[in-house]
Parts: structure tokens; sequence; C-alpha cells
């Protein structure tokens, strides 16, 4: 089950061709209905009453908020931008959102989980933002949908990070875009969300605070456990020590395949017995 959403995405990607073959077919019938309705308008010059059912057509199409925003009366779906368009900004998005998320003011500044996840929150919303302009470019009304669920989102939802906040936000514009029809570009969107999950959740962070020291084995006690997480190629981003309260912080990168029980179980194993503490993990 680990791998079930990678296999379905495999299955997602393969039925790409068919889509396109499809808003293809959709794209040469509303080229057929612009021929036809350019046609009727020449013969109107010629037979008022075909001037009069153009006009009652005309007259339709504005009462219909999906055919004014320039979508299919008959069913069709939306037109949205093509495979080289969404590639476009898309990767233009991710491109800015990288160069926002690692600029060098941000670089070596981590004092908590917070500020380490900053990058994962400023590239996911990059991404956010780029399919919000596509779904608001293909249908405009649907800006007062979005902002609906962004501030249901807001008020009604408890996520534990702005990171969270992000994913979910992202996986409703994904629903939006199948909603509206735009199957390729909602096909691709899962695939690049899927892999920006991937690559950003590659390494966990996390922070632990270890207590119950007495103030002159708090160094080295620090310097054994530093040890121990790097032994599990853990990365080490901050370290504070507090002697007069008896404890430290470690603040570091793990990969994904340790959690904190492996964590415990090492220091329980390898850390000497007057330099074990009690750990917690308050984030």
């Amino acid at each position: 089950m680990r791998w079930f959403s990678a296999l379905l995405l495999v299955g997602l990607c393969a039925t790409i061709p068919f889509l396109m073959q499809r808003d293809g077919r959709a794209g040469n019938g509303a080229a057929a209905q612009r021929d036809a309705g350019a046609g009727a308008k020449g013969d109107a010059r010629d037979d008022p009453r075909a001037a009069d059912a153009g006009a009652k057509k005309a007259d339709d199409r504005d009462m219909d908020p999906v055919a004014a925003a320039g979508g299919d009366v008959d069913g069709a779906g939306a037109t949205g931008p093509g495979l080289e368009q969404f590639l476009w900004f898309i990767l233009g998005a991710l491109a800015s959102g990288v160069v926002l998320a690692y600029h060098p003011h941000f670089i070596g500044r981590v004092a908590g989980i917070l500020e380490m996840d900053s990058p994962k929150v400023f590239i996911t919303y990059t991404v956010v933002g780029a399919l919000t302009g596509c779904i608001v470019g293909v249908q405009e009304y649907m800006a007062f949908a979005i902002f609906g669920i962004g501030g249901l989102m807001r008020f009604r939802t408890e996520l534990p990070s702005a990171k969270d906040t992000g994913r979910v936000i992202l996986a409703t514009l994904i629903g939006m875009l199948w909603g509206l029809e735009l199957f390729v570009v909602a096909v691709l969107a899962t695939v690049i969300a899927w892999l920006l999950v991937l690559i950003l959740d590659w390494r966990v962070g996390y922070r632990m605070v270890a207590k119950g020291l007495g103030g002159e084995l708090v160094a080295e006690s620090a310097q054994a456990y530093q040890r121990e997480l790097e032994e599990y190629g853990c990365r080490i981003t901050q370290v504070k020590r507090n002697p007069k309260k008896g404890q430290f912080s470690i603040v570091f990168r793990s990969s994904r395949k340790y959690d904190r029980d492996d964590f415990e179980s090492a220091f329980e194993e390898d850390i000497e017995e007057r330099l074990k503490a009690t750990v917690d993990w308050p984030e």
C-alpha cells in the first residue's frame, strides 16, 4: 500500500494521450460551431428571420455564465491552456518559489521546525498561485468559489502547519481542474504536486529537548546525543545548551525512514547511563 499512489499516478499519466485526443475533438467541435456562427451571420444579412434567431441565441449565451465565459454550452468542457503553456507557467512558478525559498537571508537561520519548513511553504504556495491563475483565467467566476473555499479552510479546518494548509489548498485546486474538465492540466498538476511532496518531504525536521541533567553534564550529554544523530545521517542545524535548567535542545533533519521511536531506541542503547536525559519532542 505504500506505493499505491505512485502506481495510480502512472495510470493517470497513461491517460494523457487519450485526454489530449478528446480535447482535440472538443476543440474541433468548438471551431465548427464558430464557423457555423460566422456563416449564420452572413446569412442574416439576407434573411431577417436568421438575424432574429441569431440575436436570440446571443441573448441566451449572455444569460449562461459558462457560455459567457467562453465555455461550451453543449458540455464539451472549458478550454484550458495548452500543454506547452501549462508547463511554462507551472515550471516558472516553481522556479520563482525556489528562488524566494532559498534566499541567502534565510540560509542558516533555522531556529525551529517552522523556519525549517518555510522553504516548503514558499514553493507550495507559488504552485497554488499558478493553478489559481489557471482556473480563474478559464472561468473568471471561479475566483468567488476559490475565495469561499479559502475562507472555509481558514476558519473551519484545523491543520498543524502552513505547509499542510498549502497541501490542502493545492489538492482542492486540482479537484477544481477536474470539475472544469481540464483533464490534461489536472493530470499534469497531480504529477507535479506528487513529485513536489516527495522532494520537499524527503527529509523531515525534528526538534528534541533533553531534560533532567546536572548542569556540569549538559555540554557532554549534548555532544553524545549529537554524535548519535549524526551516525543516523541526520543534519544538525542548531544546538542550544542551558546548564542552569539542566537541559539542551537539538534541531535536525532526518531521512523519512527514521522516526522518533527509532531515535529514542538508539539513545537508550548507545548513550552512557550518566549522560542520559529525558527526551521530549515539543514540535
